[in-house]
This record gives structure tokens, sequence and C-alpha cells, in this order.
């Protein structure tokens, strides 16, 4: 393996080359998960033994994409309705790291196809020259199928420079009930304002037609709930009340097994939560 090639194997975070660079017993292993950081002394480890380093995937005809999250494996499970992906990919010639900021070139872009739901879109792509060239890339919120989905990134410059990376994404069904993780104010609080907004975090992303007046109330006594708007977000929702709280009164948050994450999963049992006003 040449200096230039190693360096650029490196640059690329495959680190298993960064120990036969000259001099260095110590730089393999410190590039970061994922190829996105390196230390400064392996930065000056990586410089001495290349003489400035080099990036051989420069070459027109030569591209190249790695997707390491969730996983660097050919393969992922999960049993959410949608994936996230993030990588590297070469550095298209042309591209700018100084005068700052960092630019690649406008032709540069990547671009994803999941060929089970035949949804495509495009991905957001960044190019980091802080101690090494890297361009990194990010995909929010992919569509699954259930069973397998085959995603490929392509990453295209252009000017004939393209790489692809395919990973097998099995959508298995989420069969496990949403929980409560958290909720303010927390249970049992005391002193709590007569305006309060009371919030709920929960571990899954909810189904939000499922979490309503009948499913989400405060109640104090025997008194019929509160009069309250309810917003809903992925994984929280929140319960304003329409006027202020009976002050130096507890009040009970109750949520039903009516509410349910996004694959139908409802609440293994009924939630209550209480605290007292001020």
């Amino acid at each position: 393996m040449t200096c230039v090639s190693m360096c650029t194997e490196i640059s690329r975070g495959r680190g298993e080359h960064a120990k036969d660079v000259p001099g260095s017993r110590i730089a393999h292993g410190l590039w970061s998960s994922g190829g996105r950081l390196v230390s400064v002394a392996f930065l000056a480890i990586v410089l001495s033994g290349c003489g400035g380093g080099g990036d051989e995937y420069d070459t027109p005809g030569i591209g190249w994409v790695e997707i390491d999250e969730p996983t660097e494996n050919s393969s992922y499970q999960t049993d959410r309705a949608s994936v996230m992906l993030g990588g590297t990919s070469f550095n298209p010639p042309g591209y700018r790291c100084l005068p700052p900021p960092a630019e690649l070139p406008a032709g540069y872009h990547l671009t994803w196809v999941n060929t089970a739901t035949g949804d495509t879109g495009v991905a957001g792509v960044g190019l980091n020259c802080l101690f090494v060239v890297v361009t990194s890339w990010e995909i929010w919120g992919i569509p699954l199928a259930m069973g397998a989905n085959s995603i490929t990134v392509t990453a295209d410059d252009g000017a004939g420079n393209i790489g692809r990376d395919t990973i097998t994404v099995t959508r298995i069904p989420d069969t496990t009930p949403p929980t409560v993780t958290s909720v303010s104010p927390a249970n049992g609080a005391t002193g709590v304002s007569t305006n309060v907004v009371v919030v709920v975090d929960f571990s899954d992303e909810l189904a939000a037609a499922t979490i309503n007046a009948a499913t989400m109330t405060l109640t104090t006594g025997g008194n019929p709930p509160v009069p309250a708007t309810i917003s809903v977000g992925a994984f929280s929702a929140a319960l304003r009340p329409s006027s202020p709280l009976s002050g130096g009164t507890m009040y009970q948050l109750t949520l039903t097994t009516g509410v349910q994450d996004e694959s139908g999963n409802p609440l293994a049992a009924t939630f209550t939560s209480v605290f007292t006003t001020q």
C-alpha cells in the first residue's frame, strides 16, 4: 500500500491501515466512530508519514460511499416505521476548504432510493476541513415497508465520479407497548403553578389521533375533567388547561390504554400522576 493510499484509507475512516503509517504504533484506533473526527496527534502522524496527505479518490471516474449509521454492517433490523442513515463519501474534485466556509462543488449531490417502497430523496451533505477533508452526509426519516428494504445511497459529482453503497434494513413488527418516560410536573410535586402545562414524554412515536380529551385528562376529586387543549408531538403530549387551576389543590393526570404508538400498541396499563398547586 502506498503512503497516499494509506492516508486515503485513513481519511475514509478505515482505521485498520492507520497502524501501517511509518513511524507510528499509536495511530491505529484514534479515528472515531463513523470516520468523522480525528485527533490532532493522529493528524500529525498522518502528515509526518505521508508528507501532507493526499486523496486518490479525487481522480476522475472514481467515487465511493460508505454507510456507517445506524451500522457499518450491510444489514440492520428495526421495528420503527422509518430509519436514519449517515456516513461519508468521496471528496469531489473542485471542493474548497480555504478561505472558509468549506464548499462542495454545486453539482455534487447524494440521493437515495428504497426499492421496497419506491421512495427516493436527497441527503444533506457537508464538507469538514478541520483536520482532514471529509465529506459526510445524513438522511432522516426514510420510510420502511414491513420486511426487507434495500436502500441504496449514490454520490455523484456530475463529472463522472459516482459512488454507491447499499444497506438492507429489515422492518419487523413492533409489539412493544409504549411507556411514559417522564412527566412534568413530576408525580407527587407540590407548589406547582396554577398556570401549569402538563407535559408527558413517551418511549415510542405516538399515534396522534389516539391522544385526546377522552384518553388524557386532568381531574380533581370527583369533578369532571378540567377543560384543556391537548397538543401532540412525535414522542410527547401536552395538556394546557383553558384557565388557571385552583390553588392548593391536588390534581390527577390520567392516560388511558386508549393511547397508542404509531404501530397501534396501547399503553400496557392506565397511567396516573398527581401534583398539588401552590
